[in-house]
């Protein structure tokens, strides 16, 4: 499947700190950020927070990849060799954790 998202890698802007770009300076996102007058020391907490967010923001490329390889990796390591063709075809210990990347990437790959 082709991804619809913005190609990474992101990064925080460094003249708007709650901005969010792609390459080539595309705006992928910004937070919500304080009043202007927070600017000035007024509800710093806030721009700590508006930053904080777009830096998580700015990582998502990089941990769906990561996820990604990580869901490749349990399917390849921890297949169950006594399994059943119709039955469950990975091992015990990682399908609680399989299917938590495999339902975080589906989220992420729906666009929604």
């Amino acid at each position: 499947m082709e991804a619809k998202h913005t190609p990474g890698p992101w990064a925080v802007s460094v003249k708007k700190r709650n901005r969010v770009c792609g390459p080539e300076g595309v705006i992928v996102a910004e937070t919500w950020r304080p009043p202007a007058r927070a600017k000035k020391g007024y509800n710093t907490a806030a721009w700590i927070t508006a930053h904080a967010n777009a830096a998580l923001i700015a990582s998502a490329p990089t941990l769906f990849e990561t996820m990604t390889e990580v869901r490749k990796f349990i399917e390849s390591e921890y297949r169950d060799p006594s399994a059943e063709p119709d039955g469950e075809w990975l091992a015990p210990e990682a399908r609680s954790i399989h299917m938590a990347i495999c339902f975080a990437l589906a989220d992420a790959e729906s666009g929604q």
